[in-house]
C-alpha cells in the first residue's frame, strides 16, 4: 500500500497577481505473486491537480475528477515482462459535464 498527497500554493508572477491552492493525491496497492511468483497486480485511485482555492471567481473547479487503473505484470521469464494497464479519468478537467476517458495500454519490460 503507498500513497501521496500534493499542496500547491500557486501565485502569479505577473498581471493581475492572482493566487491558487492546488492539491492533489492518491492511494495505490499491490498484490504480489498474483498467479505466479513474479507476476504483480495493482490498482490506483486518486485526484489530479485541482484548485480548492483560488482569486480568479470564473475559474473554479466545482466537480472532481477521479483517477482510477488497474494493472497486471506478467513475467514471462527473468528479463522479460509484459503489463497490460486500463485507466479511467471520470469527470476530466474537474467538470461533470465532461465524459470519462478511457485509455488501455500494454508495456513490455526488458531486464539485462
Amino acid at each position: 500500500m503507498s500513497g501521496w498527497f500534493g499542496y500547491t500554493k500557486a501565485h502569479q508572477e505577473s498581471g493581475d497577481k492572482n493566487n491558487a491552492t492546488i492539491i492533489n493525491g492518491a492511494l495505490a496497492t499491490t498484490l504480489l505473486d498474483l498467479g505466479k511468483k513474479g507476476n504483480i497486480g495493482g490498482f490506483v485511485i486518486g485526484v489530479p491537480p485541482k484548485a480548492i482555492s483560488n482569486t480568479i471567481a470564473n475559474r473554479q473547479d466545482n466537480s472532481t475528477s477521479l483517477h482510477l487503473e488497474a494493472f497486471y505484470t506478467h513475467r514471462i521469464n527473468n528479463n522479460v515482462s509484459i503489463t497490460p494497464a486500463i485507466y479511467v479519468i471520470d469527470n476530466p478537467d474537474h467538470k461533470s459535464s465532461n465524459g470519462a476517458i478511457w485509455v488501455g495500454s500494454v508495456r513490455t519490460g526488458i531486464t539485462f
